[in-house]
This record gives structure tokens, sequence and C-alpha cells, in this order.
């Protein structure tokens, strides 16, 4: 049987993401699109973000694009939002500037995750004393690569594989959110892609994560496959896909 959420988790991601976006948790999944403007979360995103978590999307713009998307948000579809060219045909008068998405939102919980247990080396919260290590492992991956899969913030976690030489092969870590949620990030050494380092960590992660009773959050790109397929053996279950706008400032 195919892992599942329980209600209880999907009534705190519904939550979590009603008050980010500002909307009723009923809005999240309407027969009919829905168009509104930036709530909480998503205050100062000078851009458009699709929610995806049924068939009819969940649209949240700046106040002074919202005359102008009311006439053509009634028509967006699934199918439309997800094809690559979204952004040009339907933003383009808007001067779209870059577009991340579609991409998975996935989340875990003590039901569905599904843990690492043939990890080639196993995955070890990290010190002070490994910060040596992580910048090692920083030098070998590109600017856009680290913004995107780590974190160094206060209050993250971090877990990492580290291989018999001492290299850092992997670095998870995970961020409290509010609403009881974590974010986990990954990001591993280009030599070890592919070869089940990541998921040791993100599996080391989810672990400390649900032991701290947080409800961990897994996102990437759904062009990633082998991040997504990552987090579907981890037990990751798909919530919502998001695509994001980033638009020219207001005219």
């Amino acid at each position: 049987m195919n892992p599942a959420l329980s209600p209880e988790t999907r009534a705190i991601v519904d939550a979590h993401w009603a008050a980010k976006l500002g909307c009723a948790e009923s809005q999240l999944r309407l027969a009919t699109p829905v168009l509104l403007p930036h709530g909480p979360g998503l205050s100062g995103y000078g851009g458009v973000y699709v929610l995806l978590v049924a068939d009819a999307p969940l649209v949240s713009a700046p106040e002074w694009a919202l005359d102008d998307l009311g006439v053509r948000v009634p028509d967006w579809t699934m199918e439309r939002i997800l094809v690559p060219c979204f952004a040009e045909e339907e933003l383009g008068h808007l001067r779209p500037l870059r577009t991340i998405g579609p991409a998975l939102l996935a989340y875990a919980d003590r039901g569905s995750f599904r843990p690492c247990v043939d990890a080639p080396v196993p995955a070890r919260k990290l010190t002070r004393d490994d910060a040596p290590l992580i910048r090692s492992l920083r030098a070998s991956c590109s600017v856009e690569e680290w913004e995107h899969g780590a974190c160094d913030t206060v209050g993250c976690v971090q877990v990492g594989v580290v291989l018999g030489d001492g290299q850092l092969a992997a670095l998870a870590a995970v961020e409290p959110l509010p609403d009881g949620l974590a974010q986990i990030y990954i990001i591993a050494h280009p030599e070890h892609r592919g070869a089940g380092i990541g998921r040791a960590a993100v599996s080391r992660a989810t672990e400390f994560a649900l032991a701290q009773g947080l409800i961990p959050q897994y996102q990437t790109l759904d062009a990633n496959t082998p991040s997504t397929a990552l987090a579907a053996r981890l037990g990751y279950i798909r919530w919502g896909t998001s695509v994001a706008v980033r638009l020219s400032t207001a005219p």
C-alpha cells in the first residue's frame, strides 16, 4: 500500500498555507481558479505565485497586478500552468524576469516516512568543528546550487555524510518554519551524486524533524527527477505544486 499523510498532518499543512497566503483553507481546493492579493507570507514578493493543490489554481499576486490578472486567471487550468511557456504566454505583458517551477511541495509524517536503511555511509549531525568541511563542499558547488540546496541560518540544524577521507559528501539541513513545519534542504558534492548519499542525509534530517514534533517539508523542481525520486523513496507525499514568476517592477 502506498503511504499517505494522516488527516492531522494534512490539516496542519493546509492551515500553514492558508495563513501564508491569507486565504481560507476551503479556497485551497476549489473547482474554479482563485485570485488573491499577496498574504502575509508573500508580502513584498514582486511576482505571481501559483499554487495547485487541486485541479484549479490559487493565484497570489501584488495589488497592482490584480485588475489585469482578474480577466485572465478564470481561464487558467492545471494543464496551461504546467507548460514551460506559461510565464511568457500568460504573463509576458507584465515582463516576467524569472520562473521557478513547476515545483514539488511534499511532506512526510511518521506514518509515511520510510527511512534510509541501506546507506553506504550513515549521516550524522554536524558541529562547529565541521565548518571547514562545509566550506569545502560549498566551494565544489555552483552559487545557484548552494543558494537552493543549503541553509546556514540561525536555528537551522545541519546533518551530513562524511566519508572516510574526511570529505563532506552531502549536507542536509532542517529549518523550523511557522505552524510546526520544517523546511528540509539538501546539497551533495558533484562527485557523489546518484550514489544514495543525498538520500541518507535527507533521511537523517527528516528523522530529526519528526523527533522534534515538526512536519518536514521538501521542495524541488519537478524537472529535477533525481530529487523528486529521492523524496518519494523516503515517503514524502506530494501535497501541491507551485509556480513562482517574478515580474519587473510595477508600471
